[in-house]
């Protein structure tokens, strides 16, 4: 008998302007400190996938924008790390193109720097699942795995 699947979601923003993506560097968490990521969190319970993304690009970068200009991207199937109680992701990228304000670092204590990288030179310790996904949605796919086995 098969156990059930411990499954997390989390939603992203792919926050671009003139064909740069917008990061945070993670500080201050104690997991993965130092390395650049796209703005997201984790999706509550009780909030869609969308909500939690227009949420967390609130949260993180201080910006606001409308719920019709926050669109779905890819998902993404993360499997599990070799962490003790490890779960597998499911990560659901949205694009946002249209916001009011400037993009920051609105979350100093989770966040060491914030800034804009071109989608061509992204840096070498942005989250390693991000450029795939980032690749993925580039070239219009819908759905990408990252790091299952192969059966």
């Amino acid at each position: 008998m098969s156990k059930e699947a411990k499954t997390r979601v989390a939603s992203f923003i792919i926050l671009i302007r003139d064909n740069q993506i917008f990061l945070v560097q993670r500080g201050n968490t104690g997991w993965r400190d130092g390395d650049w990521a796209l703005p997201a969190g984790k999706v509550d319970e009780g909030e869609s996938f969308h909500t939690a993304a227009v949420r967390e690009l609130t949260e993180e970068t201080g910006v606001i924008a409308q719920p019709e200009d926050v669109r779905f991207a890819i998902m993404q199937h993360r499997a599990p790390d070799d962490l003790p109680n490890a779960t597998a992701w499911v990560d659901v990228y949205f694009v946002c193109e249209k916001w009011q304000g400037e993009p920051t670092n609105a979350e100093p204590h989770k966040h060491s720097d914030a800034g804009w990288f071109p989608l061509d030179d992204l840096p070498n310790n942005l989250i390693e699942c991000h450029p795939g996904a980032i690749a993925a949605w580039q070239n219009d796919e819908s759905y990408r795995e990252f790091e299952w086995r192969k059966a």
